[in-house]
């Protein structure tokens, strides 16, 4: 990724920047991997090193994303936000206007939950490397904001994918007027 552009800028948010968050966790507990993270801050970067340290920060960052979608989708869903049953069949007029709403809402969607993902596995690492427990004070602080941004971002990335597709009858009103 030469240049930031907004052709990765949703994948750098989305999963390099909360997996880079896990490797820095990582790096308090294996030599190794403190090195690449070292090297970055230091400028002495090799090649090898960027490309281990950028595959592992993406790699964390997909994992994250999957205890995101299983733990965090499914808080939210379950606690009033509500995934709206989407007409898609107008996708292909409004492509434009849905990918707008993905780089502006569904990313940072992304990086607030899968930060929120990561940082609790960072912590726990700094903890376990010895680090004082008073770190779980920010810690905790810095998960509140991350979820409570990410429900935020999610409600209204939800309210304006309905905006722009339509949403149908909920197959429940489907099944039921069928009946009459």
């Amino acid at each position: 990724m030469r240049d930031l552009n907004g052709s990765n800028f949703g994948i750098a948010i989305a999963y390099l920047i909360p997996g880079f968050i896990m490797l820095w966790g990582i790096g308090q507990l294996d030599p190794s991997v403190a090195d690449w993270v070292q090297q970055a801050s230091d400028g002495e970067l090799t090649i090898g090193g960027f490309l281990y340290a950028t595959l592992a920060s993406l790699t964390l960052g997909l994992i994250a994303s999957t205890i995101r979608w299983a733990v965090i989708d499914t808080l939210h869903h379950r606690t009033g936000v509500t995934r709206p049953n989407l007409t898609f069949a107008n996708l292909h007029d409004r492509t434009q206007a849905f990918a707008r709403i993905v780089e502006d809402r569904y990313h940072f969607y992304q990086f607030y939950s899968n930060t929120a993902v990561s940082v609790p596995v960072a912590e726990l690492c700094w903890l376990i490397s010895g680090a004082s427990w008073q770190t779980i004070i920010p810690a905790v602080a810095i998960e509140g904001i991350l979820l409570a941004g990410s429900r935020d971002t999610l409600t209204h990335y939800y309210g304006e994918l309905a905006q722009i597709l339509g949403t149908s009858r909920s197959k429940t009103r489907r099944v039921k007027s069928a009946q009459k």
